[in-house]
């Protein structure tokens, strides 16, 4: 065997090892960190990588540094693109003008990993995406080490290499063991061996050495599983829950109606990943304790929930929801919350129709995601008016309030008759009777509110006339929206029937108190309104702008169907998906339904999207035809050095003599017959450059000195040759005389 070819079977043996140690790494990689990790597509990494490798290895031989540099940042951006993808990055982020897209989605899933525990189960795509990126960026940098050109025809940095290589294999071992992790060492130091040892150890003792890695690697197999113990040897999670950041923002969503004070600085809070827009709540706010409404303490949350649900199938919901900027005990859905799956906390059903998370658990926060099946009424107004007025009797509660305190020895409740029945209401407590609930209301301030729900009662034939009539005299023009308002003993009582200005707490607090006293079941629901649309991850962008307060009322067949009393030109309604805030919940416009949050998207509210699709997608080819494509742009660099080199070879001097022939004819520059080097190097006496490239040419073909022309004087030719041509000189020199590698 020729040196020539044995070295060619030791470089092709190195690059089988590199190859055998990509798809070990970066497939074991997704399959211990990631639960359920996308099939294939860290293989087809490994492999591309492997390609890149081979391409960059003989591209590396070329004695053009530019060229092999060109081809090395090249073939390196190639790998970027294609780990990016194939870690799930959908591929209209490459896009220029969706970079800050991508550099936001990737910080949020860098925020997100502090605590994060592996394998990944959670349904935040970009902590997925995140979490697969540093397998394939190790990967990236490992081909790049170990293939990129240096001086003097050399190529690689194997200690660097290496170095990738270890962090990539070692960091799952120490976050998971695996079932049986001597095997998977096995299956790297094989590989590892080889990669090291294939262009160092002499031919000779190549079977011997062999022998001693396959016995040495079968030894550690048999003493491995007696050393295996539980658990890792550095607490990974330990030290990343002392990395988390400090808390994000909070909300109590107990009504208030001081000056609004919620954080409004455009802050991202939520992303939901949904088939419709919806409004997205935190909290039911069924307890009005005489001033204001707060969440119902030791509500049942056995109450029977979702009425109509088997009948409409269709007004189920699946939606993704990702904590992006808040801490929250509440499992933030639309509707009525049927079942929560793949959460970081346990969840557990605290409220009717709402989950939290356990007492054990941490709160959620950034980054933190799952998945909620809802059921969100959308009816139209003629199944809204069928609705009768027959309550069950498990939704008592939701027609009584407390009486303001009035210094008598305990709280007065009052329940108010279902809708239609014209019964008095009556009051129970310390010192009152049946036939006394109307004095207490007029005795603690909220007669003349409850005078005023008679009235608009008395006007309605139905539940939903009723409703509608409540709506109408909120939507009435003495009614201001206004957030700098003061608080008071009887703040709804004086926003109905005095001040007439307030925010969403105030409307919506007055509506549903309205509505109780008519007799139809309501309460106030605290959460977001649908935010912002991102039509390319399908995802409604929620910002702390979005922080809002409606009602939802109880109708017969249908279930709670929201309404929202409050100014569409209000700063939270003003931000709803897609500038369609007037069909959202409440007042009809055009052919909408009214009542529900619009049984159809409407204009500009975007397109159903399948939770299936959208960022973090399983297709994985993409990822491949860029990978391709840098593998063939690499060996295409590659096969371009390989043929210059052939063609010189087969030309030698005499090329590069009739090139200087050529590039004195483009320049309008006459070469009489039987011209010598020598005559030629005399014509450009006044450049040394130009004169040195002629003398460098004249000694590699008469003194066989193999070095040529260097690259500095090739320049100074070309400066010589644009003299005296007038504007467009160095245009017609570059085309006379184009760089090495180009000609």
């Amino acid at each position: 065997m020729t040196a020539g070819r044995e070295s060619d079977g030791r470089t092709a043996v190195r690059l089988l090892a590199l190859a055998a140690l990509l798809m070990v790494c970066v497939v074991r990689w997704d399959g211990m960190l990631i639960f359920e990790a996308p099939r294939g597509r860290g293989a087809a990494f490994a492999a591309a990588a492997a390609l890149a490798a081979v391409a960059l290895t003989f591209t590396a031989r070329s004695r053009d540094g530019r060229l092999r540099i060109g081809a090395a940042l090249l073939a390196g951006v190639g790998l970027l693109a294609g780990g990016l993808l194939a870690a799930g990055v959908p591929l209209w982020m490459f896009d220029p003008r969706d970079w800050d897209e991508l550099a936001s989605g990737l910080g949020e899933g860098i925020s997100a990993l502090p605590g994060v525990t592996v394998p990944y189960r959670g349904v935040n795509e970009w902590v997925r995406i995140v979490i697969a990126c540093g397998g394939t960026m190790l990967a990236m940098v490992a081909v790049l080490a170990a293939t990129w050109p240096r001086s003097g025809g050399r190529a690689g940095f194997r200690g660097w290499c290496l170095f990738a290589l270890a962090v990539l294999f070692a960091i799952p071992a120490i976050q998971r063991s695996g079932a049986h992790p001597w095997v998977a060492g096995a299956l790297f130091a094989l590989p590892l061996c080889l990669f090291v040892l294939a262009d160092r150890l002499p031919l000779r003792l190549a079977l011997p050495g062999a022998a001693v890695v396959l016995a040495a690697v079968g030894g550690g197999m048999l003493v491995a599983p007696a050393l295996d113990g539980d658990g890792p040897v550095v607490d990974v999670q330990q030290i990343a829950s002392a990395l988390q950041p400090d808390e994000p923002d909070r909300f109590d969503w107990t009504h208030g109606y001081g000056p609004l004070d919620w954080p409004r600085d455009g802050r991202i809070l939520l992303r939901v990943k949904a088939q419709r827009p919806a409004y997205w709540k935190a909290d039911d706010l069924e307890f009005f304790d005489g001033v204001r409404w707060r969440s119902e303490p030791g509500a049942n949350p056995l109450t029977p929930i979702a009425e109509g649900a088997p009948e409409h199938p269709r007004w189920r919901q699946d939606v993704r929801v990702t904590v992006a900027g808040m801490q929250t005990r509440q499992f933030i859905a639309p509707g009525e919350t049927l079942s929560i799956s793949r959460a970081p906390a346990r969840p557990v059903n605290t409220r009717a129709g709402g989950f939290t998370v356990a007492m054990n658990h941490d709160d959620l926060s950034t980054g933190d995601a799952y998945l909620a099946e809802s059921y969100v009424p959308r009816p139209s107004d003629q199944q809204l008016r069928a609705a009768p007025a027959d309550y069950p009797g498990y939704l008592g509660d939701e027609t009584t309030i407390f009486a303001p305190p009035d210094g008598s020895n305990g709280r007065i409740l009052i329940h108010f008759q279902p809708f239609g029945t014209g019964l008095a209401p009556i009051a129970t407590g310390p010192g009152t009777g049946e036939d006394e609930a109307v004095a207490v209301l007029q005795r603690t301030g909220y007669g003349a509110v409850y005078a005023l729900s008679r009235r608009l009662a008395s006007e309605s034939s139905t539940p939903y006339e009723y409703v509608q009539r409540v709506e109408d005299y909120l939507n009435g023009s003495q009614f201001v929206y206004e957030e700098n308002v003061r608080d008071s003993r009887l703040p709804l009582a004086d926003f109905l029937l005095r001040t007439h200005a307030g925010y969403c707490q105030h409307y919506s607090g007055a509506m549903a108190l309205l509505l109780r006293m008519g007799g139809v079941p309501a309460r106030v629901s605290a959460g977001f309104t649908p935010g912002q649309l991102d039509s390319k991850s399908g995802e409604y962008v929620v910002r702390d702008l979005d922080a809002h307060s409606w009602v939802e009322v109880w109708f017969v067949h249908l279930g709670w169907v929201t309404f929202d009393p409050t100014p569409a030109d209000a700063p939270a309604r003003s931000q709803e998906s897609g500038g369609a805030a007037a069909d959202i919940g409440g007042v009809p416009r055009g052919p909408e339904p009214r009542g529900g949050i619009g049984a159809d998207l409407g204009p500009g509210g975007g397109t159903p999207t399948d939770l299936g699709s959208g960022s973090g997608g399983t297709d994985p080819a993409p990822f491949i035809a860029v990978g391709i494509a840098a593998v063939l742009l690499a060996g295409g660099g590659g096969w371009l050095v390989a043929r210059r080199r052939r063609r010189a070879q087969l030309a030698g001097p005499p090329f590069e003599i009739a090139e200087l022939e050529r590039a004195l004819r483009r320049t309008g520059r006459t070469i009489a017959p039987g011209t010598t080097l020598l005559a030629l190097e005399q014509r450009f006496r006044g450049s040394p450059g130009a004169r040195a490239y002629v003398r460098a040419l004249g000694d590699r073909r008469y003194a066989a000195r193999a070095d040529g022309p260097t690259r500095e004087q090739r320049r100074a030719l070309r400066r010589a040759l644009a003299a005296g041509m007038g504007p467009l000189a160095r245009l017609r020199a570059l085309w006379a005389l184009p760089p090495r590698g180009l000609h």
